[in-house]
């Protein structure tokens, strides 16, 4: 099957047709992906989390509660204006560059999610990266919001990993 690009994509949205559609006519998910759809679309299309990862997915375990303590640790710089820096492979120490929360997943991934981020871009490996940690739960909005509207999710994102601890 070929692939579709970013303004194919765009022609089908405009056209009406939509990630269920493409997946029906036998575009894989991790196609519709590299073509712009989210990961929260697809997953509404119908898709299961094993079809959304693979072994290019990282896991994180309890990333937002490991981010949490890392911003408030200040071993972490936090701006919901700046994904961060293209370093592949991801320094080692990257306390005092300012990332937004996708950058900030995309870096606690390592090797592999810098990788991840090279095919996909920031926001759509972060999106995977959170869903296969949270698939239950939606992703926050990588674009330039506020960083107290950010913080709030990261830290009720926190708050769920802590209550999956105790049941």
């Amino acid at each position: 099957m070929t692939t579709l690009t970013k303004e194919q994509m765009a022609i089908c949205a405009t056209a009406g047709i939509t990630p269920s559609q493409l997946l029906a006519a036998g575009f894989t998910a991790l196609q519709l992906l590299a073509a712009g759809c989210t990961a929260l679309q697809l997953l509404a299309a119908g898709c299961t989390a094993s079809q959304l990862f693979n072994d290019e997915t990282p896991l994180l375990h309890k990333p937002y509660t490991a981010l949490l303590a890392a911003i408030n640790a200040s071993e972490r710089k936090f701006d919901q204006s700046s994904f961060g820096p293209e370093i592949s492979p991801p320094a080692e120490h990257i306390c005092g560059t300012a990332m937004c929360t996708a950058g900030h997943l995309v870096s606690m991934a390592g090797a592999q999610g810098q990788a991840l981020k090279e095919k996909l871009g920031f926001p759509q490996a972060a999106a995977l990266i959170h869903a296969k940690a949270h698939p239950d739960y939606p992703c926050q909005n990588f674009g330039i919001i506020p960083d107290a509207w950010a913080l709030a999710y990261i830290e009720m994102m926190a708050g769920v990993e802590a209550k999956a601890d105790t049941q």
